[in-house]
């Protein structure tokens, strides 16, 4: 899979882990070094699926055990 853009990346966060997040919010994120790994080519900002599915296990709640 290609990478994605801004847009196309807070997209997939939707589809794929039910986090809502505006494409602003990533480029927020991104400036203050909490959002998900990127790379630049040139000008473009792109996202893996990988650096997405990452991101995303770090904002789910941890699994509990029932006592």
């Amino acid at each position: 899979m290609e990478p994605m853009n801004q847009k196309e990346a807070a997209a997939y966060l939707w589809r794929q882990h039910l986090i809502k997040l505006d494409p602003q919010t990533l480029a927020n994120m991104r400036g203050l070094k909490t959002g998900a790994a990127y790379i630049k080519r040139g000008k473009f900002v792109l996202y893996t699926k990988d650096a997405l599915d990452a991101f995303a296990a770090t904002r789910m709640p941890a699994e509990t055990v029932p006592a």
